[in-house]
């Protein structure tokens, strides 16, 4: 059932729109910890278009893959979304006692994460530096646990057995699904500027109309035949074979994560001191490990979605509770996780998850190597 929310939910940029499950909690008196993982704001391309493309003219003065006045919106847009869902359980005034804030070491996922952090704590009273300057400094700290293991899937010989399960998952996926696109390539191929092959080849096309799309720029009208829907489904099984394609893959991917949200979790389930939000910022292939972590393939990671688990302490117990923040900030949603029931009990949750964790990197790796 989707409804207007039009309480505590509501936006002043905004209108929520949530999708409200059996069992949701919106009391935000149960909350015990959060934890929040996103995908950095709308961006610059990363692929350089052939010079002979049939393309826009756009210049990005930003640089590749940088971080957009969209982008940066965007994320602040979350982090407003956050001050409305938390208001109350955290403080408005920034406290390294209830806020831990991590990123990549990424331009894009740093600016990103302070983006949010301006939305989330907009100074107020003393809080106020300067007259014209609404914000307030905020740390975001390296991610020094590992949680985020993104730079695994373009690695080269850092993770043996994470090269050789991707490299079997891409040749089933070019096995059984290659022949269904071939005319998709054709048609790509007479635009793109040079001549479409394979899944990989098109990577420079979509990424340059994700990003002009994103960024609510003009497309070329000759992508109207193949974008968003078909190039869409194209990636999605690509992305999905390329990250977490095998349950090794996944393993490797969102082991380090899991395991840290597992302790979170657990020390706040013990009445032990831990941090009442914990953010990470990072990138569509991280944030999809963790999504397949918990059991959910089938999606497309935008610019600025994030996930949200948060631990609650009901009467019939301590639960776990999955919130998606997707539309460009605009957007809540609730889902179920796979396996876990609705209302899922952290009990549940944690046996569903722990096949994920390892004891030892190296030896998952199935090689010495230095993280």
């Amino acid at each position: 059932m989707r409804v207007e929310v039009v309480s505590t939910l509501t936006l002043t940029l905004c209108l929520v729109l949530i999708d409200l499950a059996p069992g949701l909690v919106l009391d935000k008196s149960t909350v015990k910890t959060v934890n929040i993982f996103f995908r950095h704001g709308a961006r610059t391309p990363v692929a350089k278009i052939p010079k002979n493309a049939d393309f826009t003219d756009y210049v990005w003065v930003e640089g590749p893959g940088q971080l957009t006045k969209e982008g940066k919106l965007q994320m602040y847009r979350v982090g407003t979304q956050l001050r409305d869902l938390y208001d109350g359980f955290v403080d408005t005034i920034y406290s390294d006692k209830e806020l831990f804030a991590t990123s990549t070491q990424v331009p894009r996922t740093f600016m990103s994460a302070a983006c949010v952090l301006a939305g989330l704590y907009e100074p107020d009273r003393h809080q106020k530096w300067s007259e014209t300057i609404l914000w307030s400094p905020v740390p975001v700290w390296t991610d020094d646990h590992y949680i985020d293991q993104e730079y695994l899937v373009n690695a080269k010989n850092k993770c043996p057995n994470y090269e050789k399960d991707q490299a079997m998952s891409i040749s089933t996926l070019r096995r059984e699904n290659m022949q269904n696109y071939t005319d998709i390539f054709d048609y790509v191929s007479l635009y793109g500027g040079k001549r479409i092959y394979d899944y990989f080849d098109l990577f420079e096309i979509w990424d340059n109309l994700e990003c002009l799309n994103h960024n609510h720029l003009p497309l070329p009208l000759w992508a109207s035949e193949v974008y968003p829907e078909k190039l869409r489904e194209i990636q999605a099984k690509l992305l999905r074979s390329y990250i977490v394609g095998t349950p090794r893959m996944v393993k490797l991917m969102a082991g380090n994560y899991m395991r840290n949200l597992h302790d979170q979790f657990e020390m706040a389930r013990e009445g032990k001191q831990t941090h009442k939000l914990v953010l990470h910022a990072g990138h569509d292939f991280s944030m999809t490990s963790v999504m397949a972590a918990l059991g959910i393939f089938e999606r497309i990671i935008n610019p600025s979605d994030a996930v949200i688990l948060e631990l609650h302490q009901t009467a019939t117990g301590h639960i776990v509770q999955f919130l998606y923040i997707d539309v460009g900030g605009r957007r809540i949603s609730t889902f179920n996780i796979p396996r876990c029931g609705n209302p899922c009990f952290l009990d549940t949750f944690i046996n569903i998850t722990a096949p994920i964790i390892f004891s030892d990197w190296k030896t998952e790796c199935g090689a010495k190597i230095d993280t």
